[in-house]
């Protein structure tokens, strides 16, 4: 019978192949997010975050 704990044990596995293009993709599209940020403030003079 095993005896519950409150260890968490992890183990390290190398990501697949699709786990890798994921990671790729959201690297590239929050670099497009943050380009599109600074382009839609440096139009706005830095007023996009205000609401009116």
């Amino acid at each position: 019978m095993e005896v519950p704990s409150d260890a968490l044990i992890m183990h390290k596995t190398e990501r697949s192949r699709l786990q890798a293009l994921a990671l790729q993709l959201s690297d590239k599209v929050n670099s497009i997010v943050e380009m599109n940020d600074k382009l839609i403030e440096s139009r706005t003079g830095g007023l996009s975050g205000l609401k009116g």
